[in-house]
């Protein structure tokens, strides 16, 4: 389990969880407004190493299967460090304070 799907679980959150959880867990960097925010990067990563796939391949999966899910009730969000806004939420800022902790963790 990962303690940002813990502690939302126990403040009574329901919310969309990439699965496999076993791959994608660790790329899981924040909860906010109701949602897990993934680092893009290391999703890449996750990604990459679970089915051992090359690069091109993680980043065709991301985009085919996964992004969509942002658009979804409680569906997740994804964050790129060098973005203001989470990937594909242009209405959305990372706040301040989740920005500083997810870069602070890094």
């Amino acid at each position: 389990m990962n303690k940002f799907i813990d502690d939302a679980v126990k403040k009574g959150y329901e919310f969309i969880v990439i699965e496999p959880q076993e791959c994608y867990n660790d790329s899981i960097v924040a909860f906010d407004n109701g949602r897990l925010v993934y680092d893009t990067e290391r999703l890449m990563d996750c990604t990459r190493m679970y089915y051992e796939w090359e690069y091109e391949t993680a980043i065709e999966w991301f985009e085919y299967n996964t992004l969509s899910l942002t658009y979804m009730k409680d569906g997740p969000l994804f964050f790129e460090e060098d973005e203001e806004y989470y990937l594909t939420h242009n209405d959305e800022r990372v706040t301040l304070e989740v920005r500083n902790k997810i870069l602070e963790d890094k």
